[in-house]
């Protein structure tokens, strides 16, 4: 019985495997691409790897590839589904294995191998820099019509500002953007497309957000948009009173942006007037304050000089009240009072006249003072009327002497000018009808230019001349030329050997020979401008700046009230040209006005 139940059973499981064997395959039904990527370590082009983002329905496969790289031929890491064959370009893909060419557009083929299934992808290659960065941001012309006339390209920063016209500032504006490649730009939390126009109101800040969301990555900017500033001439103080005479000179603490000017006062005690005593004045951002208290010095003073380093100013003047009457003495403000520096009168006695003048200037290493001047008395050896300097150490004048290499001649006007390590005077000749120019640097004199001859005439003004330093230390001097039969305002620099002819005469304007008023500075940009008072047009004050494009005189800048005898400009560090001078009412009361010339004040969007 037993081997029966035996012989049974194997027959079954004979009869169930021959079942088995003869049964027909049944496939999956899909022929599908599960995954794919680009492997550094299978690709050593690639710094990381690449993953393919597979679109089943739209049959597409979107590779981003650093546009660093210019390789096409990657081998890929893929999956399919049961069955399948991988296939491009007619050859079986192989994963991890097979190369093939990676290229927009191109197509791959999955199928099953078992049924007739084809399915067909379309490669997309997107090339990526990885990074989010704005690189352009344009205001056009045509996009912006009636407000610009020419494109304007902003400076790619984090914190952005561009300029524009007067007549585009604060306005809504349309702009234009541009960032890396496959970013995202958000300008004021809206997306835009790159390089589409958007309106923008550029009266507030405009903060722009780009992103690249593949490489997980963004940046944030802001831009502002200003006004193209001008340079504008203005009216910043005045100081006025009854017994204010229309003598001006005026220094500024270069450093500091604050102008000083010195002028003479009327101070009446028990019943007795002392005319002119001096008086010096301090902008402090909105008014004209006095340093020291009014009419410091202990007489009348006249033809007085201003200089001033770091706060501390001095002045020099004819001194009536000196042991000497009409010597030369230089006072210093100390912080709370004015006092003498070194002797009172230490300087040689000079002329009432009005063209024997006199000026003081600070050395700019030891920071004293330097007089130069006409002396109307022989003494050191010095010839009446000759050219006579004098230095303080910091604690005595070096007092009334020569300057070594100078002939001794009659010596009309002198005038200072300082640059970072050096002082320069230039000196009138009045005989010879010509100027001198001198260096006082490491405590010793020398010529530079000992005879400057205008037009090889000696028809010249010897009354009058300035000198100035540019900012780079070149070296300046106006001087009056009446070669023409009219007092011009002539222009020379000093190119290493001699003063040579530099800028043209200013335009439309002449001057006497008495008086040939102007004063030379310049302004932030290196370029001259000169203050002047013309003959023949009631003393009104113009002020000359040169074109930057041309190379020349600009017209005129109309300050409009007809000014004293006097004027004097000054600048500072930041560019600012300051000019001040006195006008005289009907009733003879003299204000002193303080103008101001540089850019205008900046405004920007907050």
């Amino acid at each position: 019985m037993k081997r029966i139940f035996v012989f049974l059973m194997s027959a079954i499981a004979i009869v169930a495997t021959l079942s088995s064997c003869n049964q027909e395959y049944v496939p999956d039904g899909t022929a599908e691409l599960q995954s794919i990527k680009l492997t550094s370590s299978l690709n050593p082009s690639l710094d990381s790897d690449i993953v393919g983002a597979i679109d089943a329905e739209a049959k597409t496969i979107t590779f981003v590839i650093p546009e660093s790289v210019s390789e096409t031929s990657f081998i890929p890491t893929f999956t399919v589904t049961t069955d399948d064959i991988f296939k491009a370009s007619g050859t079986i893909i192989e994963s991890g294995v097979t190369p093939m060419e990676i290229t927009d557009g191109a197509k791959v083929y999955i199928s099953d191998e078992k049924s007739s299934l084809l399915v067909t992808y379309t490669l997309i290659v997107v090339p990526n820099d990885f990074t989010a960065e704005l690189l352009g941001v344009t205001i056009a012309a045509e996009d912006n019509s009636g407000l610009i006339t020419e494109d304007i390209t902003a400076e790619v920063s984090e914190e952005m500002i561009t300029r524009v016209p007067a007549a585009a500032f604060r306005q809504e504006l349309t702009i234009r953007l541009t960032a890396t490649s496959n970013d995202k730009i958000k300008v004021n939390g809206s997306e835009i497309s790159d390089g589409k126009a958007l309106n923008v109101d550029t009266a507030f800040p405009v903060d722009i957000t780009v992103t690249d969301e593949i490489a997980g990555k963004s940046a944030k900017y802001v831009l502002k948009v200003g006004k193209i500033l001008s340079n504008v001439c203005e009216l910043v103080a005045t100081y006025s009173n009854d017994v204010v005479d229309d003598y001006v000179a005026l220094a500024v603490d270069a450093a500091n942006d604050v102008p000083y000017i010195v002028v003479g006062e009327n101070k009446t005690v028990d019943g007795t007037t002392t005319k002119a005593m001096a008086t010096v004045l301090r902008f402090n951002g909105s008014a004209l304050e006095t340093v020291g208290g009014n009419c410091f010095s202990g007489g009348q003073t006249s033809y007085s000089s201003i200089d001033v380093i770091d706060g501390k100013p001095y002045v020099a003047f004819v001194d009536a009240a000196a042991p000497t009457k009409n010597r030369v003495s230089c006072m210093a403000f100390n912080g709370s009072s004015w006092e003498y520096v070194g002797e009172q009168g230490f300087g040689a006695k000079i002329t009432g006249l009005s063209y024997y003048r006199f000026d003081m200037i600070l050395d700019p290493v030891t920071k004293y003072p330097v007089v130069a001047l006409t002396t109307n008395e022989a003494l050191n050896g010095l010839a009446k009327r000759d050219l006579a300097v004098s230095v303080f150490d910091g604690s005595s004048w070096d007092a009334n002497k020569s300057v070594s290499g100078r002939v001794q001649r009659y010596c009309y006007n002198e005038k200072f000018a300082r640059s970072n390590d050096a002082v320069f005077l230039l000196a009138a000749n009045q005989t010879e009808k010509t100027f001198s120019l001198y260096q006082y640097k490491d405590k010793a004199w020398s010529v530079l230019d000992a005879e400057l001859v205008i037009n090889g005439t000696a028809d010249i003004c010897t009354m009058f001349a300035d000198l100035d330093c540019s900012p780079d230390g070149s070296v300046y001097a106006t001087v009056g030329d009446n070669s023409s039969g009219n007092y011009l305002c002539t222009f020379y620099k000093y190119d290493g050997t001699a003063l040579v002819k530099a800028w043209n005469p200013l335009p439309g304007v002449s001057f006497d020979d008495k008086e040939c008023q102007w004063d030379l500075t310049f302004d932030a940009n290196g370029s001259p401008v000169i203050a002047c008072i013309p003959t023949g047009e009631t003393n009104a004050v113009k002020l000359f700046c040169m074109d930057e494009e041309t190379k020349d005189w600009g017209p005129a800048i109309e300050l409009g009230e007809a000014a004293g005898s006097y004027l004097a400009t000054g600048r500072a560090d930041n560019g600012h040209v300051y000019i001040a001078y006195s006008v005289e009412d009907a009733s003879g009361i003299n204000t002193i006005k303080l103008y101001r010339y540089g850019l205008e004040e900046d405004i920007l969007p907050e």
